[in-house]
């Protein structure tokens, strides 16, 4: 059966998730911002904010969500020792969930989620679970992957069993995540909920991320690296300003 991208933003709607359909390239974008109290995380420019790029490929038979540019690399030749404990860090958070990873390219940190749906039913609920898993991991295992990049140390212990999966299908969701609307206007009642979201910056970085997957031609054929590329050269340039 596969799915389709109009699939994907009907169940959107449905869970009441503002989002924006990429026209001709089967991706979906939609952002989640939260309160800073009830998350340590924090994107490249301060904000406890999280971007979620959606997409269907291989004729509907493959369905990828990830989130861009979440944490940057330590550099290799002068902080070699901080790029290992990431690496010992990622290698360990991969290890106890079940199926969360991690891409590294262009400096930085790419936690991604992908589903092969080959000839099933892809469900709202499964889309759901994703998501939830998808933003449940970043906030989750922020602490641990900042300190490996900030002490060059590892936080998280080799024998220790704690188990860091998904949690209920709601906790990334419904547990302090307050969907934010592309278009910056708050989701449903989840402003309402008492979170503090920049929703007019974090709305315009949104659309400047749509903007880069416009330039870059889409996600398949080995476009994401474009845009990837893309965002590293856009994180260089804030830097060096």
């Amino acid at each position: 059966m596969a799915t389709t991208i109009e699939k994907i933003s009907e169940y959107l709607d449905e869970l009441e998730l503002k989002h924006r359909v990429v026209e001709g390239m089967d991706m979906i974008a939609l952002g989640f911002g939260a309160s800073p109290e009830s998350s340590t995380y924090r994107d490249h420019e301060g904000d406890p904010f999280i971007h979620v790029f959606l997409q269907v490929g291989e004729r509907g038979e493959h369905f990828v969500a990830l989130s861009p540019r979440c944490w940057p690399l330590p550099d290799a030749a002068t902080e070699a020792d901080k790029l290992n404990a990431v690496f010992e860090t990622l290698l360990r958070i991969q290890s106890r969930n079940k199926i969360i990873r991690f891409d590294l390219i262009e400096g930085c940190i790419f936690p991604n989620i992908e589903i092969p749906i080959e000839d099933s039913e892809f469900t709202k609920r499964q889309l759901k679970r994703v998501i939830s898993t998808l933003l449940y991991s970043i906030r989750s295992c922020n602490d641990a992957i900042r300190h490996a990049i900030d002490t060059g140390n590892v936080l998280i212990k080799e024998d220790d069993e704690e188990d860091h999966d998904e949690g209920g299908i709601d906790d990334g969701i419904d547990d302090g995540i307050d969907e934010v609307a592309i278009d910056g206007e708050s989701g449903g009642d989840a402003a309402g909920a008492g979170g503090n979201i920049p929703s007019a910056r974090t709305s315009g970085d949104v659309m400047s991320l749509q903007d880069l997957v416009d330039e870059a031609g889409g996600l398949d054929g080995g476009a994401i690296e474009t845009l990837r590329n893309l965002l590293g050269g856009q994180e260089d340039t804030t830097d060096e300003s």
